[in-house]
């Protein structure tokens, strides 16, 4: 079983340096446990549900705004990620891999809403290394809105350097880029001024003094409050604009020991289940059947064309009913249940709710009988009721429309 991190897509119209930021969060971490390069598998984010390799451990500390699915072998540990809403929990497999480390209270709360255990435990990016004492002092304006740079006073802009987070098309430089930038900060940098959370934390991880504004707080923003003030256009008045570095070398152990502990935990938890896993899927290829739903198909196939539009009823509520109707729905869509007999169930199996035997011969149409418990007292039913299409399976024997075969 290896580790894993999270790549971004090279190929994209438009990238943030800050993306890049928070998955070099993950390398820092790694580093700090000891894990070397070759034991890590890099994953682009566009193919987190198609991957396919070996078993991975992928810790998590990036924001999933938009809706995901998870490889089942990837092993998600949640350690700082945002979420607008609480619904992505199901495609990113979270009731499976609690608590989730949520950086900012907005996601702790959707969390819990989607009843699931979890915590405020910020973002990684604020446990990178202290930079070496930097000799120069240089000024750096960082994505600030035209209506904070108008507030700027005039002697920080004269010797400023502007910088941008995001590109565009040919503008975009990728991982190489990213790293340039912040490379840049740790040795030039004597202040930033930024509305860029993943500007501001890591520069103020590095020890560089930072001055954060924004015109609207938004809930991104919350996660950098116990470090410094988070200043609106109304209050640019109160600004000291010749800032201290913070403090936070005791923050940032804590951090990247809860983190860890987390990561060997969930190493630990999946390393032989994985290896077990592992040797059964290395085998040879097994083309297979599920043989309790063998002989439907092949009455259906035997019976319709894909586009026929047809009417069936499934006689029981069960496991093997619900994988016929899926396989039937997806291989003749204008195929339509229309009756389903279960003397237990009340209720409704895919918009249709059970009846009881006696109300067979309604509709002329096939009936699969779909729980083995029923089949005996299914054929003297059909028999009562003189139900001329159906299908019994009883292992390698199948009956249909009263007729004995064999697979």
């Amino acid at each position: 079983m290896k580790f894993a991190n999270l790549a971004l897509d090279t190929n994209k119209k438009m990238e943030n340096i800050g993306d890049w930021v928070q998955i070099f969060a993950i390398e820092n971490l790694y580093d700090y446990m000891g894990i070397n390069k070759d034991e890590i598998v890099s994953i682009k984010i566009s193919e987190l549900s198609s991957y396919d390799g070996e078993y991975v451990i992928l810790p998590i500390n990036y924001p999933f705004y938009g809706y995901y699915q998870l490889s089942y072998k990837i092993i998600p540990v949640y350690l700082g990620i945002s979420v607008m809403s609480g619904s992505v929990a199901e495609g990113l497999r979270m009731k499976n891999f609690q608590p989730i480390g949520c950086r900012d209270y907005h996601t702790m709360q959707e969390m819990k809403k989607a009843g699931l255990e979890a915590y405020y435990g910020g973002c990684l990016t604020i446990t990178f290394p202290q930079r070496n004492k930097c000799s120069a002092g240089k000024t750096f304006i960082v994505d600030v809105s035209d209506n904070v740079l108008n507030k700027i006073p005039d002697n920080i802009k004269a010797d400023a350097e502007y910088v941008k987070h995001v590109y565009y098309n040919e503008e975009c430089g990728g991982e190489e880029k990213a790293r340039k930038v912040y490379e840049r900060y740790k040795e030039e940098a004597g202040l930033i001024i930024t509305s860029r959370i993943h500007c501001a934390q890591p520069c103020l991880a590095a020890g560089i003094p930072v001055i954060f504004i924004c015109e609207i707080k938004s809930f991104r923003y919350e996660v950098i409050k116990q470090f410094l003030p988070i200043y609106t256009l109304e209050e640019m008045d109160k600004i000291d604009w010749n800032p201290k570095p913070v403090e936070l070398e005791e923050h940032k152990k804590r951090m990247l020991e809860c983190a860890s502990d987390r990561v060997w935990s969930a190493y630990k938890q999946y390393s032989r289940i994985s290896e077990i896993s592992n040797f059964y899927l290395s085998g040879t290829e097994f083309t297979y059947e599920i043989d309790s739903v063998w002989a439907f198909q092949r009455y259906i196939k035997e019976n319709w064309k894909t586009n026929d539009a047809f009417q069936y009823a499934i006689w029981g509520v069960t496991q093997c009913a619900e994988v016929i109707y899926g396989w039937i729905r997806e291989n003749y869509p204008h195929a339509v249940l229309v009756q389903v007999i279960d003397n237990k169930m009340k209720e409704e199996f895919h918009g249709v709710y059970p009846e009881t035997p006696n109300m067979l011969g309604h509709y002329d149409v096939p009936v699969f009988v779909t729980a083995g418990s029923a089949n005996p007292v299914a054929e003297e039913t059909f028999k009562k009721y003189k139900v001329e299409k159906y299908v019994i399976c009883y292992g390698n024997l199948y009956i249909v429309n009263g007729i004995h075969k064999t697979y």
